[in-house]
């Protein structure tokens, strides 16, 4: 019973795993377009924001208005920020930001632990796959015919096929599941450097604010 549920298994289980390779692959290459989908048409396309440092505090009224209509992942974040500022001060701003970046991090990192997933099982699939080809293959010579050497000898080559192609999906999807992860980490360095020029902004108004009643109570 179980050999014969092995045999079966060595059959049908090589051509399984490598069409399995395949569409791992496919679902790699659509997960990777999406992605860079996302990223480009989340881009600002806000020009007060793109050279936004914290050494423009305090920015002058009309930058905040553009700031406070600016669009894409940097201007979610700035006017959830400014926001939050104008009802609850720098401390409930600070919260907002906080929150926005994790949504953001959370929009950017979608979809790329499948890639992880692929680049890091795909050799051991590709193994899989030679295993049963190898036992299809032994499984084969043990009809003991004529041409049972030649067909083991087939049975091993295309086997190792399998390995390869593991190989040849895993490679791309560690590079590219690098490649995207370091373009998510330099966007949410920006990110965090916009949420601290909101902070000091806010913290600046607020110092703005108090001051004449600090001179009033002086004089």
């Amino acid at each position: 019973m179980l050999e014969s549920a092995l045999h079966a298994l060595s059959v049908h289980g090589h051509d399984a795993v490598l069409y399995g390779l395949v569409l791992a692959s496919l679902v790699t290459v659509a997960i990777t377009l999406e992605r860079l989908f996302y990223q480009v048409s989340g881009t600002t396309k806000t020009a007060a924001l793109r050279d936004l440092t914290t050494a423009h505090v305090p920015l002058e009224p009309e930058r905040l208005l553009a700031l406070e209509a600016a669009d894409g992942f940097e201007g979610r974040v700035v006017s959830a920020g400014l926001a939050a500022g104008a009802i609850a001060g720098s401390s409930g701003a600070e919260e907002a930001l906080a929150a926005a970046l994790l949504v953001e991090q959370e929009g950017l990192d979608r979809g790329l632990n499948v890639i992880g997933s692929v680049g890091a099982n795909a050799p051991f699939v590709g193994l899989l796959g030679t295993v049963l080809g190898i036992v299809r293959a032994f499984g084969d010579l043990a009809l003991g015919s004529a041409e049972g050497s030649a067909a083991v000898m087939a049975g091993i080559s295309e086997a190792l096929v399998a390995t390869a192609i593991g190989l040849i999906v895993a490679i791309p999807a560690v590079i590219l599941y690098n490649w995207l992860s370091r373009r998510n980490e330099t966007r949410m360095r920006r990110l965090e450097e916009l949420s601290r020029v909101v902070l000091l902004q806010l913290e600046a108004d607020e110092v703005r604010a108090a001051a004449p009643h600090r001179i009033a109570r002086g004089a």
